[in-house]
């Protein structure tokens, strides 16, 4: 017989994958052919690792696929090295190239949940009922690669392969950003193998694009970082570029950094390495200058956390993150109620372990 919890697992998860049928049926049907991320992606590596930063070239490739992107996608905001690793999508047609880049994220995310440790089947439910899954995959974006080495990483770390999970984790050197306070937690935990591989891992994708691009493409490369056209709809942002605009607002957005930073550093102090890489991942999403929608992926650790708690406010914080309203609001110019909502697992988790007496530790490490 099927013991009650996994009838009540399995009826979970077929309520949640009939919900992402829905989504995906409601945001499918307002997706452009050509105009997505996979686009620029594709576009890149036809043009090459030496042709990348020409916005002129991408227009001249959407009007061969006779269609036209919006602006932002006529900028490449990677690495050259990045051109070499998506080769492959240039050999296909471009609905090939969609299609296969799609099937590989979604890939991705299930690959994630199988590799972070414990609450399987509450991640996989998140998953399945996430509005940013549904935009992530739909437009093509490549967030859920990052999710990937991110959760490889954790498992190897977990495993004592520091080096190797540091090397794996310095995949995510395309949207470093979004990042930021894992190393964060590992200087807290002292764990200098993952730092040196991350480190090694790095240097060799940027020696890798300097060995296949002109010498000039860091110029290049931050010139496109720096124009405005790859930062619309800063309003819906759950980044804080839209506070930092003015003085005051760069204090506030100063502060709130350095919130999370001392949060996910204590963290890493008192509880178990996959739940203070969760929310160091949850903490991305807000501490950056430039994220979207799609990038909400990475809460679904911590929202999966918190839909465990035992705490009343805490869980029910984890199942209205989970639901599309916080990213609808975002979308329509309103990202208070999601960053509120972030900043709030954060800080409850770091006041959890605040309260705990020292001989407590070990037991949140269980």
């Amino acid at each position: 017989m099927i013991a009650p919890r996994s009838r009540g697992v399995y009826v979970g998860l077929a309520l949640c994958t009939v919900t992402c049928a829905g989504l995906f049926a409601m945001v499918g049907r307002g997706a452009g052919p050509v105009d997505n991320e996979v686009f620029n992606l594709y576009a890149g590596a036809k043009l090459g690792p030496r042709n990348l930063y020409n916005p002129e070239s991408y227009r001249a490739a959407a009007v061969s696929l006779g269609a036209k992107v919006m602006e932002a996608r006529l900028y490449y905001c990677r690495m050259p090295y990045y051109a070499v690793f998506t080769r492959p999508l240039s050999w296909l047609s471009y609905p090939a190239a969609v299609a296969t880049w799609r099937f590989v994220q979604i890939l991705a995310i299930a690959s994630a949940i199988v590799l972070w440790p414990g609450r399987k089947s509450t991640m996989a439910m998140v998953a399945l009922v996430s509005l940013p899954v549904v935009w992530e995959v739909v437009l093509g974006q490549d967030v859920a690669l990052v999710l990937l080495s991110v959760a490889a990483s954790v498992a190897l770390a977990r495993r004592g392969h520091g080096f190797l999970a540091g090397v794996v984790f310095s995949l995510c050197l395309a949207k470093p950003h979004l990042v930021v306070f894992v190393p964060v937690a590992m200087l807290a935990l002292g764990n200098l193998r993952f730092l040196a591989g991350a480190t090694a891992g790095a240097s060799l994708q940027i020696l890798l694009s300097f060995a296949v691009a002109p010498a000039s493409w860091p110029r290049q490369w931050f010139a496109i970082l720096s124009n405005p056209q790859m930062h619309p709809h800063i309003q819906a942002m759950p980044g804080l570029r839209a506070v930092a605009q003015t003085v005051p607002g760069i204090a506030l957005a100063a502060l709130i950094i350095a919130s999370l930073a001392a949060a996910i550093w204590k963290l890493a102090r008192r509880v178990p390495i996959e739940e203070t890489i969760a929310y160091a991942l949850a903490a991305g999403i807000v501490g950056n200058l430039h994220s979207y929608a799609v990038d909400c992926i990475l809460l679904i650790p911590a929202i999966a956390l918190a839909i465990g708690s035992r705490q009343v406010f805490q869980r029910g914080l984890g199942i209205f993150l989970a639901t599309p309203l916080p990213y609808l609001a975002m979308v329509v110019g309103f990202p208070v109620l999601l960053q509120t909502g972030i900043l709030a697992i954060v800080h409850l988790a770091f006041a959890r372990v605040v309260r705990l007496k020292p001989a407590a530790f070990s037991e949140v490490a269980k």
